[in-house]
């Protein structure tokens, strides 16, 4: 063995135990959060609805062409949602080991984020030194909307680990020319899509930097056409498969209702800006949005492999504008955290001097955790209002399918039973009228009737209850009726 082959070894070798150490602190610190229940204060919705889709796989059994949800209706409750990976490996796991079903969904979705973190660090490896790449990494983990994430029954830890192993191959295609990285790009990309459509900006940043590469021959090259075909035909297919034989259409439906439509119009408006601001201020910390733009600036002065990272950025803020502006959920601003801690690490890498770089990669790292920790007590936490009422209708609810009249899915799934949110006035089949509505959900199967004092149309629903259900349980939050024959 050579001495440089050697040396190359022990680098390697230190690398994997710093990622290893790394990695070790970072399950310590959010290992107190695994068991929580889905319904957490961060995306309690969310985490709800990946729940009763794992929680119906574990009766039913894995249908990947037949997720349902425990709502609204009596089932089968089939949805138009990406493909459903996590719920799957999530019930293997948990009916292979023996683990609570929530704690699995949890060790999955953590498990996919920190492999999203090896690919975080290969990135960044290609545009700066090896200090500089773990300290981007580091930087990656502790934003707070990813370490909320990052453990979240949710798919977006899936999202990021697709999504920079296709930009990561990408990037070294661009580099080395090997078509092995090229269609392994293609399929991660795939993968990315269906979790979430606009990860297919990216897209963006394959053909200019195609076309820059091999010019206008890259329009005779059938390798050009192979990776949009790969990365795009599938998602689409099985959305329009899911969107034919899905009971919900959610994904066309949101994309019919916000993006296809006049809100388009609004996403430069005062408001979108500053909600924008909000989640920036709420999720990164504004320090994390200042000193990417110092990168930006270090970026601009490399004299080499700056065009990737420029159009990568470019390409995330676009669909930041587009995307979230318009939808403005929160989880999916989830991919413009790995490009702005690559140009913070560029900025770290433009240092020169090594006791002025530790000093502040200190300071980042200390400001990053600060923030972490401050807001791990406000998020990481079991919502306790929803606690307390799951609690009491788990024990005088029955086990009949229920009617709740709130927009919120979290009680129908967390009860793992069929039901119905009341009082939505969101689907045309269902009438508005409050007592129209129980006669339909009555003559539908609905046998109890779960009546939330702050819910939608209470007083209505009340007084109609009150008349033609019978009384099983009141207190301060909560009133519960059966019918009564």
């Amino acid at each position: 063995m050579t001495i440089r082959g050697s040396r190359n070894q022990r680098a390697i070798l230190s690398s994997c135990v710093a990622m290893a150490l790394m990695f070790a602190v970072y399950i310590l610190l959010l290992y107190p959060s695994l068991h929580n229940p889905p319904w957490e204060v961060f995306e309690r919705w969310r985490q709800s609805d990946t729940y009763s889709v794992a929680a119906i796989y574990m009766t039913k059994g894995i249908h990947l062409f037949a997720p349902e949800f425990y709502y609204d209706g009596i089932g089968p409750n089939t949805v138009q949602l990406e493909l459903e990976i996590l719920p799957s490996f999530a019930v293997l796991l948990a009916k292979n080991l023996s683990l609570g079903l929530v704690f699995s969904l949890r060790i999955i979705s953590l498990t996919f984020f920190l492999l999203s973190a090896v690919y975080c660090l290969l990135i960044a490896r290609l545009y700066m030194g090896s200090f500089p790449a773990f300290v981007t990494t580091g930087i990656y983990l502790l934003a707070p909307l990813n370490a909320f994430a990052s453990r979240a029954i949710m798919p977006e830890a899936l999202l990021v680990f697709f999504y920079l192993g296709a930009v990561y191959n990408f990037l070294l295609f661009y580099r080395n020319s090997k078509k092995r990285n090229l269609y392994i790009s293609a399929l991660m990309m795939a993968f990315a899509i269906n979790c979430k459509p606009h990860a297919g900006f990216f897209g963006l940043v394959v053909i200019i930097l195609y076309l820059k590469k091999y010019g206008l021959k890259a329009l005779k090259s059938i390798h050009f056409y192979m990776y949009g075909i790969l990365s795009l035909v599938p998602s689409a297919l099985y959305y329009v498969y899911m969107g034919a034989h899905a009971r919900h259409r959610f994904v066309s439906g949101l994309a019919g209702k916000h993006i296809f439509s006049e809100e388009m119009l609004q996403i430069f408006s005062k408001g979108h800006w500053m909600h924008h601001y909000d989640v920036f201020k709420d999720y990164f910390g504004i320090y994390f949005l200042v000193l990417f733009f110092v990168g930006v600036f270090c970026v601009l002065l490399k004299k080499e492999h700056k065009l990737e990272l420029i159009l990568w950025a470019a390409t995330s803020f676009l669909q930041m504008i587009i995307i979230c502006g318009i939808i403005q959920f929160i989880y999916y601003y989830i991919l413009l955290i790995p490009v702005m801690a690559v140009f913070i690490g560029v900025f770290l890498d433009a240092i020169p001097n090594n006791k002025v770089k530790a000093l502040i990669t200190l300071l980042i790292i200390g400001q990053a955790y600060f923030i972490f920790d401050a807001n791990k007590s406000t998020y990481l936490v079991t919502d306790q209002k929803v606690d307390r009422i799951m609690s009491t209708l788990q024990t005088h609810a029955g086990e009949k399918p229920v009617g709740v009249n709130t927009t919120d899915p979290s009680y129908i799934n967390g009860l793992k039973r069929y039901g119905a949110r009341m009082g939505m006035d969101y689907y045309d089949f269902v009438p508005t009228d409050p007592e129209e509505e129980l006669d339909y959900w009555m003559h539908r199967g609905i046998e109890t009737f779960i009546l939330l004092k702050d819910g939608n149309k209470y007083p209505e629903f009340e007084k109609i209850y009150r008349s033609k259900l019978k009384p099983m349980y009141e207190d301060q939050e909560v009133e519960i009726y059966g019918r009564n024959d």
